[in-house]
């Protein structure tokens, strides 16, 4: 998120977001995991705050590694980038709060040829407790990545084995 968008507010280069209330979805240089800025939600009670990429072009039938990083204050929302719903996406959910949490997932493009990424924070639909008021924490993601997996021939004839490898 190190490319600022040229209208003057704060968000990234090929990102446009919806949040509610407004600006409650920002980029901002308080807390980044790598470089100087990361995306900061500041979703509150039953907010919610999506932020939509630009599409990114992929190559049908292949393997994409997706990641990102994300950190948060508390666990009380749900915080995520998904692929905006797509049959078969890639939902990388946060689980832990108080630190950079890293999380991937392999994902097959099957026939697309492109693929919205966003990301999500908003109230956790799971908890349907009367005390539960919604979001109270903010929650930054940084580090979004789609990488296409290769993967080398198997080559029977020079096997590679670890000394630790387990015995069968």
């Amino acid at each position: 998120f190190e490319l600022m968008g040229e209208d003057g507010a704060a968000n990234a280069y090929g990102w446009t977001g919806m949040s509610s209330p407004a600006d409650s979805m920002v980029v901002d240089n308080t807390r980044a995991f790598d470089g100087e800025y990361a995306f900061h939600s500041r979703v509150r009670e039953t907010g919610l705050g999506i932020a939509y990429s630009k599409l990114f072009s992929v190559k049908p039938n292949t393997d994409y590694m997706v990641s990102c990083r994300i950190y948060r204050d508390d666990t009380s929302g749900w915080t995520y980038v998904d692929m905006c719903d797509a049959p078969g996406e890639a939902e990388l959910k946060a689980t832990k709060s108080g630190e950079w949490e890293l999380i991937s997932k392999l994902w097959n493009s099957g026939d697309n040829t492109s693929i919205r990424m966003r990301v999500v924070n908003e109230k956790n639909w799971e908890n349907v407790s009367e005390d539960y008021t919604g979001v109270t924490g903010d929650s930054w993601i940084d580090d979004i990545t789609l990488t296409e997996v290769s993967y080398d021939a198997y080559d029977e004839t020079s096997p590679v084995l670890s000394k630790d490898a387990e015995k069968f």
